[in-house]
């Protein structure tokens, strides 16, 4: 029986968890369905793929990204945001009537409709944690105020147009990356990903997991090169790299380091994951949600806001039309989730892409941090703190001398000492509290902290 079906866990069919998932295909369909797409219209335009033609649409492109990348945000905790569109033709009316109708500094009216679109996502954060109003009611309500707040404020002329001296209207249209300092840009993303792959590598080689192979690490990071350098070499044929698509790329790598390496990040995917079993290890649930609707709404403004020195002009029209389903249907295409959570290959649907060695440990890991293990070691005095897995708060149950028994078993992922050699703090000879080093101390919840047992057949 393989360690799946022993774990009680099967494989789901095609039906049920999709054919791309099922075969870890991952963003390649997508890819691929855009190179067709390219292709076709080529073939019907000739001028399609010119350098002028995909400057012009990596432009175009940088505030549908920035809308779906605040959007990506709140489908991570399992909600979603119907307002972003009216929400960034909000921002984009008050720069617009602010800067030229009430003699604000750009810079100050920039500010303030980014704060008011933020506020608007922290009032859907409250209604929905205060109030338990679903987010798919409060985001739709919150559309039509913004639309109506939208048409108040261009008042009688519905437009209002932008001078083409401002700063936010040269920095949209006309600001573009010298080739020299494109290529730098290059060198860098190349360099910092490939010394954060082989850091990744030397930490998994200490905890004796998985590696790559260091041949497999350089063969991705020169496959990284070119898939960037190309791009910007043909673009820098004609005028190069839009300032608005640096903008855009940067908060993309902020947002991921964001979501990969803070405490806030991994309060997102635990919550989007199982909010229950988030709030039992003592997640705040109810700020991350706040903080998730508020940099949400956040993001579209500053989208309409580009989006207004894009188009020199604000009116009734911007973020209008189908803005809304553009976003999530991009934020959705490109691999996230609509339940909320990452998909990752601790996921118990996913463990058959796991390592086989690590599949007994994942699902109970799983099925600890799901909360009766977690209850039953507070109930013996000992917390879950946030991130904790089983292996460590089995150690903390049992003490010192425990840990230091478990530090050499199979549940510990990290070195064994040498055959013969005594651990310091290790209790000595065969006295009531001696275990053999080769076996773990049993876990007061062992149903919850190792595999299922048997149930006896009636």
């Amino acid at each position: 029986m393989s360690a799946i079906n022993q774990l009680g866990l099967t494989r789901s069919a095609p039906w049920q968890q999709g054919v791309w998932r099922d075969r870890g295909l991952g963003s390649a369909p997508v890819v691929v369905a855009l190179v067709v797409i390219a292709l076709v219209f080529q073939a019907l335009n000739g001028v399609f793929l010119s350098p002028d033609d995909l400057v012009n649409l990596t432009l175009q492109s940088a505030t549908t990204g920035i809308l779906t990348l605040g959007v990506v945000l709140v489908l991570l905790v399992g909600q979603i945001d119907l307002s972003v569109g009216a929400v960034s033709g909000l921002a984009a009316a008050v720069v617009a009537v602010g800067f030229m109708q009430q003699g604000w500094s750009l810079v100050v009216a920039v500010l303030v409709a980014v704060a008011l679109g933020a506020a608007l996502g922290a009032g859907y954060g409250w209604l929905f944690t205060r109030l338990g109003v679903p987010s798919f009611v409060i985001t739709l309500a919150g559309l039509l105020v913004a639309v109506g707040l939208q048409v108040q404020v261009l008042g009688d002329t519905g437009s209002v147009n932008l001078p083409y001296e401002s700063w936010l209207v040269r920095f949209t249209q006309q600001t573009f990356l010298h080739p020299v300092v494109s290529y730098v840009v290059v060198g860098a993303v190349v360099v910092g990903y490939a010394a954060s792959r082989l850091q990744e590598r030397r930490r998994r080689e200490l905890a004796q997991l998985p590696i790559r192979p260091a041949a497999e690490v350089l063969a991705r990071t020169a496959l990284l090169a070119v898939v960037v350098a190309v791009p910007v070499w043909y673009l820098n044929l004609n005028r190069g790299i839009g300032a608005m698509v640096v903008l855009f790329i940067g908060l993309v790598v902020v947002a991921d380091m964001l979501l990969r390496r803070t405490r806030w990040g991994r309060s997102m995917r635990a919550i989007g994951s199982n909010v229950h079993s988030a709030r039992r290890a003592g997640y705040p649930v109810r700020r991350v949600y706040v903080s998730a609707f508020a940099a949400c709404t956040a993001l579209a403004a500053l989208a309409g806001v580009l989006s207004a020195g894009r188009l020199a002009a604000a009116n009734q029209g911007t973020g209008g039309s189908d803005t809304n389903l553009t976003a999530i249907a991009a934020a959705v295409i490109g691999g996230t989730s609509l339940f909320g959570g990452p998909r990752c290959a601790g996921d118990p649907g996913d463990l058959q892409r796991t390592d086989p060695a690590q599949r007994g440990r994942v699902g109970s890991l799983h099925r600890y941090r799901a909360g009766a293990g977690a209850r039953g070691h507070r109930r013996r005095g000992v917390a879950a703190r946030p991130g904790d897995d089983a292996l460590t708060v089995r150690r903390r149950a049992v003490g010192p001398a425990g840990a230091t028994l478990l530090s050499g078993t199979r549940w510990s992922g990290g070195r064994s000492a040498a055959p013969g050699a005594r651990r310091a703090n290790a209790p000595r000879g065969p006295g009531p509290g001696a275990r053999r080093p080769d076996r773990a101390p049993p876990c007061p919840r062992r149903s919850w902290c190792g595999p299922p047992a048997r149930r006896p057949a009636r």
